[in-house]
């Protein structure tokens, strides 16, 4: 440090080397005798925003940005933490000024389209998107945006070309790759055998070949200290499934450690937080920090819950650091990696000859392999809609990246066939009036009129799960069906159709609909699905007993048997476990 001062150029040389807290004390020692110094205010609140305290950075880059308004570097950072903060809508008019005063801008002109997309104004965002792409053919981020757009908004088919432009692009961006992973599940074309092999090849072409040395075990019987690895500890789907475990899991025989990633924490956070015996937040930290803590907290077994998803860890994965380690939710398919000592499934997600399907191990749990944890908000199903409204109501709250042109043509063909049907389709995506126009369009084209769909967006006020109470029959997509959606539905009274797949992503819903006493609406092909979707709307006596029975039927399952499944877990632990202190005999 240079004195009492500080040194704004010191503080540039220690943020660019990464020594984070070197870099804080000089520009706070700056900011004391020069209170106004516009670049270190800047670099101080992008310190602090990038360390998970966006509360204290916001209001640096707000000061910095009002003392320079002009500057586009200043109004990219403000917008960017904003957004990281929940605030789109802030970020957006923190950004669009900019924009608009310089429209060459081309990092504004991304940055901006993000912001856009994320508020849910896809439409302006693809603007700008094709905007970059034409003024730079070569760039990576902005055909990334436009695949990304295309997935998020019902056209999987229009977004792989898309992706595999900005890959080719910059063929040696694993994250770039990563995405182009996860969207090839929506692929109904697909064949198994080719998604292992590009996940295969991601592992093969990204990750280390030589693990990190581990402790060697020594004491089978020791108290395991598990550690789930996250980015999701949060209000999301995944944490309605991982609240039972962190809750129920026997403290005499395993110590709960909670690694998150989480960029955005909630309420929900502090609960999940509350449920662990430890708790690291290893947001921004290198991949070889995170190898390193779960090292040196003795973690035996480290358990993923990401897969490819976003803000994943799987080079920590792939160096094992920790002994056993294991791949379990978050991700319906292989990391194509060999460093997992299992992936955790069942018998209905993964029958046998599924072995062939990933890089992992399966291990199979003696019942199904998710527990929901219900909202304790949820309303009551209340009465099947078909009965004031005079007509079935099918539905489906599910991604529109899961609208694939198959799962829209049987939509339409079951609407066809059930005179005067609805459809109701919510979607964060949906909020965009040019969405809407565009899927309405496809179904048009099956000769589904607009007035037989109601479309909307996300609603953020009251229960997430009262737009039920509007859907007689839920409809699941394929080949990549839904797993909160489905429980939200059966909890709400609503049967659910589903379809076979020939992989995990598919498969889910027969998992869920065998927990919970319904195999006999789970398809075996799309032939089946449509009969069984007939057979509801036609039958509304059946529709109202199912209204009235599958919300006590699924509490008393195993798919809401949070303690039963952290049983099989803490079994499952122990046997890994003692395996491996076998082996290192």
């Amino acid at each position: 440090m240079n004195g009492p001062q500080g040194s704004f150029g010191a503080a540039l040389r220690y943020s660019a080397a990464g020594q984070t807290s070197a870099a804080e004390a000089e520009c706070r020692a700056l900011l004391e005798h020069e209170p106004e110094h516009a670049d270190a205010l800047h670099l101080l609140g992008m310190i602090l925003s990038g360390s998970a305290r966006l509360e204290e950075g916001l209001p640096l880059l707000a000061r910095s940005m009002a003392l320079r308004p002009g500057n586009p570097g200043f109004a990219i950072n403000l917008a960017h933490a904003l957004g990281l903060a929940g605030r789109p809508r802030e970020a957006v008019e923190a950004l669009a000024p900019i924009a608009q005063a310089q429209p060459a801008f081309i990092p504004g002109r991304l940055k901006l389209g993000q912001l856009l997309r994320h508020e849910g104004r896809h439409q302006e965002a693809r603007g700008h998107f094709e905007f970059v792409a034409q003024a730079e053919p070569r760039n990576r981020d902005a055909w990334m945006a436009l695949g990304e757009s295309a997935l998020a908004t019902g056209r999987p088919g229009e977004a792989m070309p898309l992706l595999e432009r900005a890959v080719a692009l910059t063929p040696n961006d694993p994250v770039a790759q990563e995405y182009l992973l996860y969207a090839r599940l929506f692929d109904p074309m697909l064949e198994v055998k080719d998604l292992l092999a590009s996940h295969s090849a991601w592992a093969h072409r990204f990750t280390p070949t030589r693990p990190r040395p581990s402790v060697v075990p020594k004491d089978p019987n020791a108290r395991l200290n598990v550690a789930f690895l996250s980015p999701d500890f949060r209000r999301h789907s995944c944490a309605f499934f991982l609240e039972g475990i962190l809750r129920y899991l026997d403290r005499g025989q395993v110590r709960v450690f909670g690694y998150s990633d989480t960029l955005r924490p909630d309420e929900d956070t502090k609960r999940l937080m509350g449920l662990c015996d430890e708790w690291r937040d290893v947001t921004g930290k290198s991949h070889a920090d995170v190898a390193e803590l779960i090292g040196a907290d003795g973690i035996h077994i480290a358990t993923d819950l990401a897969g490819h998803s976003a803000a994943n860890r799987m080079p920590v994965f792939a160096v094992k650091p920790a002994p056993v380690q294991l791949s379990y939710l978050g991700y319906p398919a292989t990391t194509g990696l060999d460093c997992f000592d299992g992936r955790i499934v069942d018998i209905h997600t993964d029958p046998p000859g599924y072995e062939s399907h990933g890089s992992e191990p399966l291990i199979r749990l003696n019942r199904t392999f998710l527990a929901y944890a219900p909202p304790l908000d949820a309303p009551e199903p209340g009465l099947p809609p078909a009965e004031k409204n005079g007509f079935t109501t099918f539905g489906s709250f599910n991604n529109l990246s899961k609208l694939n042109d198959r799962v829209v043509a049987l939509w339409a063909a079951i609407l066809r066939d059930c005179a005067d049907a609805h459809l109701l389709l919510k979607s964060h995506a949906l909020a965009d009036p040019d969405v809407c126009a565009g899927l309405l369009a496809r179904f048009e084209a099956h000769g589904i009129t607009a007035d037989r769909l109601d479309l909307r967006g996300w609603c953020f006020e009251g229960s997430p799960l009262l737009p039920y109470q509007e859907m007689d029959v839920a409809l699941d997509p394929f080949p990549y069906g839904g797993t909160t959606t489905t429980c939200e539905a059966l909890w709400m009274g609503v049967p659910v159709v589903t379809l076979e797949g020939s992989r995990h992503s598919g498969r889910v819903g027969v998992s869920l609909l065998n927990a919970v006493g319904h195999s006999e609406l789970v398809a075996a092909d799309e032939k089946a699905y449509h009969s069984i979707a007939l057979e509801l709307a036609a039958d509304g006596t059946r529709r109202s007993r199912m209204r009235n029975s599958l919300r006590p039927s699924m509490a008393a399952s195993s798919l809401c048997d949070g303690v039963g499944l952290a049983r099989e877990l803490e079994t499952l632990f122990r046997r890994l476990w003692q395996e491996r202190c076998q082996q290192s005999d």
